[in-house]
């Protein structure tokens, strides 16, 4: 663990599969860290069937004891990728167990502020991951989707944007962290029909940029094209069912407000 002189404000858990991109999430998150002042926890799940398979009791005891030193060790090398003197809190915890049930007991043990995880491709070259929607279903914190081109070398001056009419209190005031020093307008995305009100955010911003979509069954599509045209880095987005929707459609990180 490296220590940091002040207390941190925030706690993030990044949930990591240890594949390809697990990098590119990890230093993102770490970048996340740095700019609102968050201590770091990565957890990594695997199952145990997956290590010992069909072994004999003796055999299997001491394969999970080697897959624990060498997953152990991974963790460690991927922490050493933080720049020396960066100083942030970070940990990591390896579990041998079910994933899901796993995860979601040590989201409502340690509660943290935000829960960051990666999202992959399945061999069709489509977002797919059961683990994502189940966190956005379950978690009861704000949970921060990206994909494996989501690369941030920093999280300031970010070009945000909202999906939706309502503002959840919690995760805004990461969101006003995150804002801090950054004088860009805010991108304000709503689909409604006409005799719906105007977004409470508008009031929330000192400059802010509205596209509204009329409600249909493209309106979702054309939400997403704007979202990319307008190269907003980063959609807040309150409605889960909404955000796994985004999560699957746009190549956009989501942050997913509780």
């Amino acid at each position: 663990m490296i220590p940091k002189k002040n207390d941190p404000k925030y706690r993030i858990s990044v949930v990591l599969d240890l594949s390809k991109n697990s990098d590119q999430v990890f230093i993102n998150a770490v970048e996340m860290a740095k700019t609102i002042n968050a201590s770091i926890e990565v957890l990594h799940v695997k199952p145990a069937i997956d290590v010992v398979k069909r072994e004999s009791q003796f055999s299997a005891i001491d394969t999970i004891y080697k897959d624990d030193r060498e997953t152990r060790a991974k963790m460690h090398s991927l922490i050493q990728h933080v720049p020396v003197g960066e100083e942030l809190p970070i940990a990591y915890t390896l579990v041998y167990g079910n994933v899901k049930n796993t995860v979601k007991e040590h989201l409502e043990q340690h509660k943290p502020d935000i829960v960051i995880l990666g999202k992959r491709r399945n061999r069709l070259g489509l977002w797919a991951d059961s683990l994502t929607d189940f966190v956005v279903s379950e978690a009861k914190t704000n949970v921060l989707i990206m994909g494996e081109d989501h690369k941030f070398h920093t999280f300031r001056d970010l070009n945000l944007g909202f999906f939706g009419n309502e503002m959840q209190l919690k995760g805004l005031e990461i969101i006003k962290d995150l804002k801090r020093d950054n004088d860009k307008p805010v991108r304000l995305f709503q689909i409604k029909n006409q005799d719906a009100s105007e977004p409470q955010q508008e009031n929330l911003w000192k400059k802010t940029v509205s596209y509204v979509f009329t409600e249909g069954s493209n309106a979702m599509d054309g939400l997403v094209s704007y979202v990319a045209r307008t190269n907003t880095q980063l959609l807040c987005v309150h409605n889960k069912a909404q955000a796994k929707h985004l999560v699957r459609k746009s190549n956009v990180p989501i942050f997913v407000m509780a």
